[in-house]
Order: structure tokens, then C-alpha cells, then sequence
């Protein structure tokens, strides 16, 4: 069975810092995780809105198309749209 989840942690600056507590947690779980790229999220929940885009410089850029439906699935009355411009 495969999982997609995404993970978010403003505090860090880079994604290689933002996965490493939820892949370690994984796999001391006894799953096998693999990080699929990354990108930046621009979301404005009082406008019901949520734009993904850019790339990961540590993990190059992920597939849009299965972080969009991550966040649809998340955010049903959401507006979701996707760019690879962008850092």
C-alpha cells in the first residue's frame, strides 16, 4: 500500500530540515519513506485558497498533480491551483 502525505514546518529554511523528524519517525515505525520533491505553498484560508508551486533545491520538484489532490482531499472547498515557477 502507498501513502502520499505532505509535511510543512515554517521554522526551517530548507526542505532536507523540514522532512528529516517525519521520514526518521517513519521509518523507525518500519516504513519505508521516500521524499518525492518539494515546492512552497501560498495558502489564504480566509480567501479559501491554495496555490503550489516552485521546487525543492534538496529534493527537486515534486508532482503537483498528487500534492494538489493531498491538499483537496485536505481542503475539499478549496480552490487549489499549481506552478512549477518559482524557487
Amino acid at each position: 500500500e502507498q501513502w502520499f502525505l505532505g509535511s510543512c514546518a515554517v521554522e526551517h529554511d530548507y526542505h532536507v530540515y523540514c522532512a528529516r523528524p517525519t521520514v526518521s519517525k517513519l521509518q523507525d515505525s518500519g516504513y519505508q519513506a521516500k521524499v518525492l520533491g518539494g515546492g512552497r505553498m501560498d495558502h489564504r484560508p480566509n480567501e479559501k485558497k491554495l496555490h503550489i508551486y516552485g521546487r525543492s533545491h534538496s529534493f527537486g520538484r515534486e508532482d503537483k498533480s498528487i500534492t494538489a489532490q493531498v491538499c483537496q482531499e485536505v481542503f475539499p472547498d478549496y480552490e487549489i491551483t499549481t506552478s512549477n515557477d518559482g524557487y
